[in-house]
């Protein structure tokens, strides 16, 4: 009978195992499509900034939302146990998608430089991409972390592509 129970609780957990891991590499894949659906719309309120001042608020709220969305991704990234080769890759697909995000609004916020200038606002975007890029660099830790061993330099390069991107940014508005 214990033969019985113990075989059952072995083959039950070989069943799981593999659902576990797709959970986690989903809450590493959700956690990035948030911060990127974050980005989107911050990047949609850029794109529209004219120079009014009273655009402000909401590019503002949107760069609160993406750094919210960047500290919630960490906290479930490391609440989250290893994934494997074949989840890996699509973390990859996701981290991909989210460094061209990042990149094309950094190329849109420097963009808008001298408007920003001109209302005063360009120290408040340096203070903000900073911040996002130090939020962003415990997220790629984390990610990193979840990564088999064998794909953890390529983790790491995905994540010195977002760290490249807020640089540019970072440089712009210093």
């Amino acid at each position: 009978m214990q033969y019985k129970l113990a075989l059952l609780a072995l083959v039950g957990s070989a069943v799981a195992a593999p659902a576990l891991k797709a959970r986690e590499a989903t809450a590493i894949t959700g956690a990035l499509g948030n911060i990127n659906t974050a980005l989107q719309g911050l990047d949609t309120s850029v794109k529209a900034f004219n120079g009014d001042a009273a655009q402000l608020g909401d590019i503002q709220a949107k760069s609160t939302a993406v750094q919210k969305a960047i500290t919630d991704g960490t906290a479930s990234v490391q609440a989250s146990q290893p994934i494997t080769i074949g989840d890996a890759l699509q973390v990859q697909k996701s981290s991909t998608t989210l460094v061209t995000t990042i990149k094309s609004t950094v190329t849109d916020l420097t963009g808008k430089k001298a408007m920003l200038d001109q209302v005063q606002a360009s120290p408040i975007v340096l203070m903000q991409l900073q911040m996002q890029k130090q939020a962003a660099m415990g997220l790629q830790t984390a990610v990193v972390s979840k990564v088999p061993a064998g794909l953890q330099n390529t983790a790491q390069s995905v994540s010195g592509q977002i760290s490249a991107a807020l640089d540019t940014g970072i440089q712009a508005f210093s």
